[in-house]
């Protein structure tokens, strides 16, 4: 449940373990106590590892832009499409990671495409 959450941006979300009642016709009621936090939003989003442009390249083909609501599931395609691009020229051993600073005060995710071997 938890992975729905973080694709919508609730990157603090609590889901605590499941309460059963079981009523006397043998009906059991499961219920999720769920405190989602705020929706955090792109910051920042820059490579490291890449030249100025190879960096313009890689920018333009993610579809995560800096002010959407952070969807954990879009940045990781985002890193495969990127890792196909380097397949592509050739650089089958490119490494794409995403790392992510959180600014818990302001809700924002600034977030990095470390690239090496390109």
């Amino acid at each position: 449940m938890s992975e729905l959450y973080y694709d919508r941006g609730f990157l603090n979300v609590r889901v605590d373990a499941p309460k059963k009642v079981r009523a006397t016709d043998g009906v059991t009621a499961i219920t999720f106590t769920i405190v989602e936090g705020p929706a955090f939003r792109i910051g920042t989003l820059k490579t490291r590892g890449v030249d100025a442009a190879t960096e313009k390249e890689v920018l333009a083909k993610v579809t995560t832009k800096p002010a959407q609501i952070f969807a954990r599931g879009k940045l990781e395609k985002d890193v495969e499409a990127i890792r196909a691009m380097f397949r592509e020229r050739g650089k089958p051993n490119a490494r794409v990671e995403s790392e992510t600073d959180l600014d818990r005060k302001k809700a924002v995710v600034d977030v990095t495409l470390a690239i090496s071997g390109a």
